[in-house]
């Protein structure tokens, strides 16, 4: 069974869903903006693909009727007939069984669905996805009305300093050490990511080394924004440097999840604060800035983590 809602402007976004109810929801909802067709299954979504003109967006659930992991091996298939399509999974199941399968396919997001339907997440992901360039900066994930503080970091002394402002701000929303500590782990990790693996000598190696930093050269920064909302407290670490590309970012994950880099310390700090936080995102305009926002919810809701790598597309290509 298929569907379609058509909107004369907007992006042309493509749904596989075999639950009735959430592709209604899904289609009525994007279509205030967007013209989406919608099916339950791969075949029908296939013909789609080669009758109807190009899509923008294919968002699949992980599990098909074909087979688990068939969304999957659909959107990979549908690379091939749409190069420039962009691919995304939606689930309300663990996906990291079939992390492994995802960098192959292309595909860099995987959204989330939450009892009940979070409308703003959901939002700001498929935006994120048909618009990257909107991507950048913790402002865009706190909702009026809201905290929203920054610092800078250039030398160890400002790392430190702007550690100790977050945590005081964190502390006033936060009743329980365990919830700080955890807070603070994540924001130092992502901190060290940033510091020891963002800025490169002429040779691509790594600049800085752990118990040798003191400053960073002119120009150089870490800007670390941290905030609340109604919904959830947040940070994000930006370097000026964007050298982290999409292709790395996933093999960290992904030999963490493994357990092939068990002894990896390059690509733990994102493991781990992807699991510390409810929500991690990735924002990275290659050349200019990289940047991971963590999001933790005032009341956490138990479901799958999700994945968000968002590419801003550079100004010369």
């Amino acid at each position: 069974m298929s569907n379609s809602t058509t909107k004369p402007s907007g992006k042309r976004i493509l749904i596989v869903e075999p639950d009735t109810v959430l592709r209604n929801v899904l289609r009525s909802f994007l279509a205030r903006d967007h013209h989406v067709d919608t099916t339950s299954t791969a075949s029908d979504a296939m013909e789609f693909l080669h009758n109807s003109a190009p899509y923008d967006l294919a968002l699949s659930e992980v599990n098909l009727a074909s087979g688990t992991g068939a969304g999957i091996d659909f959107l990979a298939e549908a690379a091939v007939h749409q190069p420039d399509l962009i691919p995304a999974l939606i689930t309300g199941v663990r996906i990291d069984d079939h992390f492994a399968r995802l960098a192959p396919a292309g595909i860099r997001n995987v959204l989330v669905r939450t009892i009940p339907f979070d409308y703003i997440d959901f939002s700001l992901a498929v935006e994120n996805l048909l618009f990257p360039e909107k991507c950048m900066g913790l402002k865009r994930y706190m909702s009026e009305p809201y905290e929203l503080k920054s610092g800078r970091i250039r030398s160890l002394d400002t790392r430190r300093n702007v550690v100790e402002d977050a945590m005081r701000f964190f502390r006033n929303y936060r009743r329980y050490d365990t919830d700080i500590n955890s807070t603070r782990l994540a924001l130092e990790e992502i901190i060290n990511n940033a510091v020891f693996h963002a800025f490169r000598l002429k040779d691509g190696s790594e600049k800085y080394r752990a118990g040798e930093f003191t400053h960073l050269d002119p120009g150089e920064e870490v800007l670390v924004e941290f905030g609340r909302d109604t919904r959830q407290l947040g940070f994000s670490v930006t370097d000026n440097q964007g050298t982290l590309n999409p292709s790395v970012a996933m093999q960290k994950v992904e030999r963490q999840i493994s357990l092939d880099g068990l002894y990896d310390l390059n690509g733990r700090g994102i493991y781990l604060s992807r699991n510390l936080s409810d929500r991690m995102i990735l924002n990275l305009h290659p050349g200019v800035a990289s940047q991971i926002i963590l999001l933790f919810r005032h009341r956490p809701v138990a479901h799958p983590r999700p994945l968000h790598i968002n590419v801003v597309p550079r100004s010369d290509a």
